[in-house]
């Protein structure tokens, strides 16, 4: 009987350390509405942080407005002997539209990208866009 409690206590150890340290959040005021997937936010205050096990999951909360998204992420590394200089937001913008790209914490060299959405790629081919950077203000 204590075989498998003391296996399982062991499983649940692994599970808290394979987990890591909680990843900070960042919060950023963006002055235009913007997607996020298929989901449209309105323009304000943002709460950003990774969630989910193995922090591959972006969460944006706007909790004055109760709006919010989650969306899939992966990695993207500056050279090494470089850092982001500022938490920093990163969107793709096709006339008035805004979609939400990477984002940058400040004093890192790893960045996290969105996944393009299908609306974002149909209007990508139908128009010419630009990058816009939005750094956060503390």
């Amino acid at each position: 009987m204590t075989r498998p409690v003391t296996l399982m206590a062991a499983m649940l150890v692994l599970f808290l350390l394979s987990a890591g340290p909680a990843h900070a959040e960042v919060r950023i005021t963006v002055p235009f509405d913007f997607s996020v997937g298929k989901v449209l936010l309105p323009s304000g205050t943002y709460t950003i942080g990774r969630i989910g096990a193995a922090h591959t999951l972006l969460q944006l909360l706007n909790s004055k407005v109760k709006a919010g998204a989650i969306a899939q992420i992966h990695s993207v590394e500056l050279d090494p002997s470089q850092v982001s200089e500022a938490d920093k937001l990163v969107f793709h913008r096709y006339g008035n539209q805004y979609f939400l790209a990477q984002l940058w914490v400040w004093g890192s060299a790893t960045g996290f990208e969105l996944q393009r959405s299908k609306v974002e790629d149909e209007i990508q081919n139908a128009s010419k866009g630009s990058t816009e950077v939005l750094a956060a203000r503390k």
